[in-house]
């Protein structure tokens, strides 16, 4: 029995042993297996990343872009800036001007509609001061509509904008001819147009409109103008205590329609010399070549504003030199297309003696303009004398019997706002020197 107990332990050992070594050749097995699979997965990892940057096709898939069906309108509201314009039938203004986007497709447009709002200051006008408003492209009129409604559409010829293109347009306007008596339209009266919407399709299909809401600038009429330039000066060497020095010389024409005038005003600057305020005088020539006659004189100025230093000096016209009233306050009528000179002279008075050639004497002179309306309603002069804004006074005279001497009296009167080519008169300075 012992000798076969000893035989089966030998047994049980030796399968131990077999059953270790073979346990050790399958972990072997294994490990080769899994380290055999690792290697595999990172060459294909490795392979795919370079074959995907070889071929584009691994990539992930990119998505087109939304095509985007819609115009885009860009209001220009720098030019045409805000004017004075002259009513008349023929008269054609441009009144704004824009800019058609259209986005990724083409986009046909067929009409666009506008509106006639209030200006942006003075007396509010609308539909009754319009003739007839026209749409440009280009240079080339596209349409046009008769304006009897401050709301209104203006029909267009054929017209497409290519995808991704853009188009200008020109906005123009004829203003209705001003005659008191007659039309209803109203001497002053401004507006703004606005272009409220655009009929735009694609295939038939209409798309959003964007960028509508902004205006274009303010258009006032009126019959006439006076247009204020400067004349030729040297006062260098010219100033006298005993004789009158000249001061400031300008000129005025009227433009197609006789234009009124009432009041003209100065800024003066001393410099060590004083002016006697009795000694003003503004005269008025038909030509250049001598002073003419005086159309204001010693108390048709107000000096009230002057110092030492200088000031404000207002001119009221007395033309004749008759009114035995003063300040005049009458008005000169200028005929259409006449021009009127004029001449504004003063007695110098030293502010230090005379004979003291150590001390520089000089005056500057230049004419005044007006920064806003006088009012928001139609004015007679009188009442533009008494606002605020009221350095340059003058009619374009749409009213009847404007020659008579209640004309002043009559409303349709204005200031200098806005009137061409003053802003340049009234930045130029005239000096009279010692």
């Amino acid at each position: 029995m012992i000798k076969d107990q000893s035989k089966i332990h030998e047994t049980t050992i030796q399968v131990k042993q077999k059953l270790g070594m073979h346990t050790k050749v399958l972990l072997g097995l294994a490990m080769v297996a899994t380290l055999f699979v690792g290697v595999s997965f990172a060459a294909a990892s490795l392979d795919f990343k370079r074959v995907a940057s070889r071929d584009s096709s691994y990539r992930l898939p990119i998505l087109p872009k939304p095509v985007k069906k819609a115009l885009t309108v860009r209001i220009n509201t720098v030019d045409p800036t805000s004017s004075l314009v002259i009513g008349q039938q023929g008269g054609i203004e441009t009144v704004g001007k824009f800019t058609l986007y259209a986005k990724d497709v083409s986009l046909d447009i067929s009409s666009m509609s506008f509106e006639i709002i209030a200006p942006d200051g003075g007396i509010v006008g609308g539909h009754d001061e319009i003739d007839r408003l026209y749409v440009y492209k280009g240079i080339s009129p596209v349409g046009f509509k008769t304006v009897t409604s401050n709301v209104f559409s203006v029909d267009l010829s054929s017209l497409t904008i290519p995808a991704r293109g853009s188009q200008e347009f020109t906005v123009k306007a004829s203003f209705a001819e001003l005659n008191r008596e007659v039309v209803p339209a109203e001497s002053g009266a401004g507006l703004k147009f606005k272009l409220n919407d655009v009929d735009a399709k694609n295939g038939g299909v209409n798309v959003p409109v964007y960028g509508l809401g902004n205006a274009f600038n303010t258009f006032t009429s009126v019959k006439s103008l006076p247009l204020i330039f400067n004349m030729p000066f040297n006062g260098i060497g010219e100033m006298s205590t005993t004789s009158l020095t000249t001061l400031y010389k300008f000129g005025v024409t009227a433009t197609s329609s006789p234009a009124g005038l009432y009041k003209f005003s100065f800024n003066l600057t001393n410099m060590n010399v004083n002016l006697d305020d009795d000694s003003f005088i503004l005269f008025e020539s038909d030509t250049t070549a001598n002073f003419g006659n005086i159309i204001a004189k010693a108390g048709d100025f107000d000096t009230s504003q002057l110092s030492s230093s200088g000031g404000i000096l207002e001119a009221y016209l007395d033309p004749g030199d008759n009114n035995p009233v003063q300040p005049g306050k009458e008005h000169r009528v200028i005929s259409a297309f006449q021009t009127k000179y004029y001449v504004l002279r003063g007695i110098a008075v030293y502010s230090q003696p005379p004979d003291d050639f150590g001390v520089d004497r000089a005056i500057f002179t230049k004419i005044l303009n007006d920064s806003w309306f006088a009012g928001n309603q139609p004015f007679n002069a009188n009442e533009v004398d008494n606002s605020e804004h009221d350095n340059f006074i003058w009619s374009d005279l749409n009213f009847a019997l404007y020659s008579t001497s209640t004309a002043p009296s009559t409303e349709g009167w204005f200031n200098s706002f806005r009137v061409p080519h003053f802003d340049y008169a009234a930045s130029y300075t005239q000096l009279v020197t010692q």
